[in-house]
């Protein structure tokens, strides 16, 4: 498993699958992160991470620490292109977050800021 801080933050990281300890303070207390209102099953439920109601920006974490409440990120296109605030433009030309799925001179505006 390869897990690999964020330099932006020093308690988020962005791994390959979810980790067994994490990294941070090294307890295994690594669990599936659940966006939203809990009930109050999942709010003593000891096997899921509770974010609460706001997401973490720019992309929702997928796992997180009960203990530390560290960050953990799937390694894929789609969050390293958000992670990276990288912008591009979509087919029907709306502006996009993320890496495209094909690179090509149309996708690519170096001198558009969007933000």
């Amino acid at each position: 498993m390869e897990c690999h801080p964020i330099p932006q933050r020093k308690d988020w990281y962005i791994c390959s699958r979810k980790p067994i300890i994490c990294p941070h303070c090294g307890e295994k207390k690594v669990r599936k992160a659940v966006l939203g209102y809990p009930t109050e099953e999942d709010f003593m439920n000891e096997n899921i991470y509770l974010v609460g109601c706001l997401p973490d920006f720019p992309v929702e974490r997928n796992w997180g620490c009960r203990n530390c409440d560290a960050a953990f990120f799937k390694d894929n296109k789609f969050n390293r292109g958000r992670l990276d605030m990288v912008a591009h433009r979509d087919k029907d030309g709306r502006l996009r977050l993320g890496y495209p799925d094909e690179i090509t001179p149309e996708s690519i505006t170096p001198n558009e800021i969007p933000f």
